[in-house]
């Protein structure tokens, strides 16, 4: 874009940020409605739910995707990075693995991947911090971008992160801004709270039948209704900011860059700068499970399932209502004519007995029939579901019909894998995208000096992550982020060290069993002692040799004497 002179600026921003955010009340919408089936299934307006299976189908899906605990990273360089570079790579990747579970970006992206099948996409920023390179979960519908037709991030002309501060936060934001007095004079604050409501929780306990004039109701003893909604309360008034991520055509010497323009609601520039974070990059990476190539939120999986929810959810109340009424049957008096309050109620308990003055009264009582297949309805409704996700029977080890052997059961969990193979692929390049934008950023701030490999002179040399070329990418080792290529993993790190193309660490560390560190430390030690003995061994064979050796002599000589 061209970005007009500083004077122009403040009403170009506001006119691509209302661009950007076309959209952002009805994703706002869709995603409170999603949020509400997931936590509750069903929306707040409607009774209690009697199971909540859409969030049950949801956990298992992400649980198939991503393993927050098994991902282990690799370092791949381009092809044009010098050799003596790739020295630093094991480093590297010790870096990375350390970053992504030490900083809690392992469960922050597993969090953000759960959401992402809710509302079709998740956003993950970025962000350097004292404590290093760590991310943060960003909503769909707090994020914008200037084309939605297109489903890349990264061809994106422009960005908009809406996000919420307080006070002190943002005091320590311009520490060193030359306006900070006048900017803090001019903001206020305000309490976010979309969803408020004026009636208080005890009162929303009571199942309310008249508001005016006067609140009339009745308690709501059995719990019937009764949501927990999930949102959060924050007393601190907040202050609502834009954080606009702009390409500008006229900096780094004409190639562009994106400028970074930060204010605060209504009308207060806070920032207006060129890119903070790495050059020609944005700290966004976006995380969508069902991407759509013309439409840049995504497909949710959550939306797919709804009606499924809803139809079992109602087949289920039918059968419990059924079951009631066969446990306490309708009662049909013959001859009896009305029969007062206490008198049904004695015969509606155990050994109640009502003595009837006409000779011919009689009680009857109806009970419906169940149907046959009722249940089985609601299977057939949870077997749709696992179609939507692509999770079957064998997948979730469960046996299917037919099976003969293990060999046999272990081909058709991998044909029946391959459409979660296609989506843990996809996650899986979420996962790289993260890692890679943590590692430059942590490249362009660690001042902490770290070993490279042996060189050809045998020796370790000391390095700087900024000495690293920054043409390498991030890559999730042996697609470890996916629990459904464990095994697979397993079998091949089997083979590769039976036939002599790795050694025991890299098998210990591609296997990855509990106290993986604690092995890697003993193993040397283990490996001298096996040494130790095999030197032994060989050195008893030998002098049992020579020892055989010299008999044979010994013997030949007893031989010669006597011819």
């Amino acid at each position: 874009m061209i970005i007009p002179p500083a004077a122009d600026r403040f009403q170009f921003y506001n006119d691509v940020v209302i661009k950007c955010e076309a959209s952002q009340a009805d994703r706002k919408a869709a995603a409170d409605a999603f949020r509400q089936y997931y936590l509750q299934g069903a929306l707040g307006t409607q009774g209690s739910v009697y199971q909540n299976r859409i969030r049950d189908k949801i956990n298992l899906l992400s649980s198939f995707l991503y393993a927050q605990e098994a991902t282990k990273f690799s370092i791949k360089f381009g092809a044009g990075v010098p050799d003596e570079q790739r020295l630093y790579a094991d480093t590297l990747h010790e870096v990375a693995i350390d970053s992504w579970h030490n900083t809690d970006s392992d469960r922050v992206f597993g969090d953000s991947l759960t959401w992402a099948l809710n509302y079709g996409s998740m956003l993950e920023k970025v962000v350097w911090t004292p404590r290093g390179a760590e991310t943060y979960p960003l909503e769909p519908h707090c994020f914008a971008v200037y084309r939605e037709d297109t489903d890349r991030i990264q061809n994106q002309e422009a960005l908009v992160m809406k996000f919420w501060i307080t006070r002190p936060e943002l005091n320590r934001m311009l520490f060193n801004h030359p306006n900070r007095e006048q900017i803090l004079l001019r903001i206020e604050g305000s309490k976010k709270d979309e969803d408020a409501t004026t009636i208080p929780q005890t009162v929303s306990r009571i199942i309310i039948s008249q508001v005016s004039p006067n609140m009339v109701g009745s308690a709501n003893v059995n719990g019937t209704g009764i949501r927990m909604a999930y949102q959060p309360i924050v007393e601190e008034d907040l202050i609502e900011m834009r954080e606009l991520w702009v390409w500008d055509d006229s900096l780094a010497g004409g190639q562009g860059d994106y400028r970074v323009w930060t204010c605060a609601l209504p009308d207060i520039t806070i920032y207006d700068r060129p890119n903070i974070f790495i050059p020609g990059e944005h700290p966004f990476v976006k995380i969508a499970p069902f991407p759509l190539y013309n439409y840049f939120w995504g497909f949710s999986v959550l939306n797919a399932m709804i009606g499924l929810q809803d139809w079992r959810d109602k087949r289920i109340g039918q059968i419990d209502r059924t079951l009631e009424r066969q446990l306490r049957p309708s009662r049909i008096g013959i001859g009896a004519g009305a029969l007062p309050g206490e008198k049904i109620l004695a015969l509606d308990s155990p050994g109640g007995y009502h003595n009837f003055a006409q000779p011919n009264a009689k009680i009857e009582t109806y009970k419906p029939d169940m149907p046959a297949d009722a249940w089985q309805l609601v299977a057939a409704i949870d077997d749709q579901m696992d179609e939507i996700t692509g999770i079957t029977k064998t997948l979730k080890g469960r046996g299917e019909e037919g099976i003969r052997s293990e060999g046999h059961a272990q081909f058709l969990g991998r044909m029946g894998s391959a459409p979660i193979r296609k989506l843990a692929l996809l996650v899986e390049d979420s996962v790289e995208d993260v890692m890679t934008l943590m590692l430059k950023c942590q490249q362009r701030e660690d001042k902490k000096t770290y070993l490279a490999d042996k060189g050809e002179d045998g020796q370790r040399k000391k390095f700087l992550l900024s000495q690293v070329s920054n043409d390498f990418r991030a890559r999730v080792s042996a697609h470890s982020s996916s629990p459904i290529f464990a095994e697979e993993n397993r079998q091949i790190a089997g083979e590769l060290f039976k036939a002599g193309a790795i050694d025991k660490q890299t098998l210990v560390e591609m296997l990855d069993p509990p106290m993986l560190e604690t092995i890697l430390a003993r193993l040397k030690k283990l490996e001298a002692n096996q040494a130790q003995v095999a030197q032994l061994q060989v050195a008893a064979e030998t002098s049992k040799i020579e020892k055989n050796q010299a008999t044979a002599r010994a013997s030949l000589a007893k031989v010669g004497i006597r011819q």
